[in-house]
């Protein structure tokens, strides 16, 4: 199966099965909205006929080769993000409804039912993380709270939700993106690609939130960019695609212990670190590395223990998209199709010891994040069978199923 994200430019007709340019014609030809033509399962219905300008669809292609379609304003999802709180399930992406509840790009599970909060971001959501009781989100937004019956309020790029309405973060003004969120329980981190935060405070690719103010951590000095971030107690590890922190080496890893910046075992890792977690004493990276600085294969996920980078068993046979730590297990995504030698789709499960839970194939599925949430695997990503449309399924034991009907 191959995915891919296309990013229409010229009005297109569609018919049975197939996506052909228009030709010219002598009468206006028929406009016809996207979802109109689709199936349940994403598929074309037969004799579907008309000009259509979505804007921006993703598509996959099944084993047939026939096209599979979602577009924004079906309730299809693009999941990248899962966080558990206090006993519900966070989610956020890219995708307006939950459940037929418009949430825009950030919802909650309790349980038993989607909510959103408030009227959502007007943008997508890439990073998450929890602060005491609130919920910080970051991405490609400018509002919260935005209807079209009201302007919402200003929020660049970065919000708090607080259970019962957002808040912003003084004046954020961002001059880039931020990819990766962190807290310690006080201070808030947030990490990308930008240089200043207010405007005038240099902050190359890391800034902290004390409650009161913004300020570079450190220096804040990375030659490029923060993909990942994750504290135990008070130390702030950081992973991204980068090779110094002002003049100090520091490769693709770095940890922050409230006073200088180190690098991450010698030499770090030699490829991009994409995602970090910790189980409370060991931190866990993913991303397109093969070994660490001391010549450790790694293979796309590593654990460093405080000491030493090691090899997470037998480790996958491709790249890892997302880590969710529950107590002494570990669950990652990816694009592998095994763990340990053992044949899975997307999904697997570390219990320390040995990768000791491995899942089926999704059909059309492309798994991005997965969490343990009241006592079962969740996943989500970009799911096109029509019997997981509504973007989030749950693992029942012997198979997957959707998490609402």
């Amino acid at each position: 199966m191959k995915s891919t994200s296309i990013k229409f430019l010229l009005t297109l007709c569609l018919c049975a099965s197939a996506v052909n340019t228009i030709a010219a014609k002598t009468s206006p030809p028929k406009m016809i909205s996207l979802k109109s033509v689709l199936n349940a399962d994403g598929s074309v219905k037969a004799g579907a006929e008309g000009v259509l300008s979505p804007g921006e669809a993703n598509m996959l292609v099944n084993e047939r080769n026939e096209p599979l379609f979602t577009a924004e304003d079906l309730e299809g999802a693009d999941v990248s993000i899962m966080l558990v709180v206090n006993g519900k399930l966070y989610v956020g992406g890219r995708f307006k409804k939950a459940d037929r509840r418009v949430v825009n790009n950030v919802a909650v599970w309790d349980g038993a039912k989607w909510s959103g909060l408030g009227k959502g971001v007007d943008g997508t959501v890439k990073a998450m993380c929890a602060m005491g009781n609130d919920i910080i989100v970051a991405g490609d937004f400018s509002y919260v709270d935005k209807s079209d019956d009201s302007p919402g309020i200003e929020a660049n790029r970065l919000a708090r939700w607080d259970g019962k309405k957002w808040h912003t973060f003084a004046k954020v003004n961002i001059d880039r993106e931020i990819f990766a969120l962190a807290s310690d329980g006080k201070l808030l981190y947030a990490g990308g690609n930008f240089k200043k935060i207010e405007d005038k405070i240099p902050a190359a690719s890391v800034a902290m939130w004390d409650g009161k103010k913004w300020s570079a951590v450190g220096g804040s000095k990375f030659d490029k960019t923060v993909l990942a971030m994750t504290c135990i107690g008070k130390t702030l590890y950081v992973g991204g695609f980068f090779t110094l922190i002002g003049d100090e080496p520091a490769a693709n890893m770095a940890m922050w212990d409230g006073k200088v910046w180190t690098e991450v075992g010698d030499k770090g890792l030699d490829n991009t670190v994409k995602v970090l977690a910790n189980d409370g004493k060991n931190v866990y990276a993913g991303g397109g590395f093969s070994k660490s600085g001391d010549g450790t294969d790694v293979k796309g996920l590593a654990m460093w223990d405080g000491k030493k980078w090691s090899s997470v068993g037998d480790g996958l046979d491709q790249g890892v998209s997302s880590i969710f730590s529950d107590g002494g297990k570990i669950y990652v995504t990816g694009q592998f199709r095994r763990a340990g030698g053992n044949a899975t789709y997307m999904v697997a499960g570390w219990d320390g010891t040995a990768w000791s839970m491995t899942f089926p194939e999704v059909r059309y599925g492309n798994f991005k994040t997965a969490a343990f949430y009241n006592g079962a695997i969740h996943g989500s990503g970009m799911l096109y069978d029509s019997d997981f449309k509504g973007g989030i399924v749950r693992w029942n034991g012997s198979a997957w199923e959707p998490l609402s009907k």
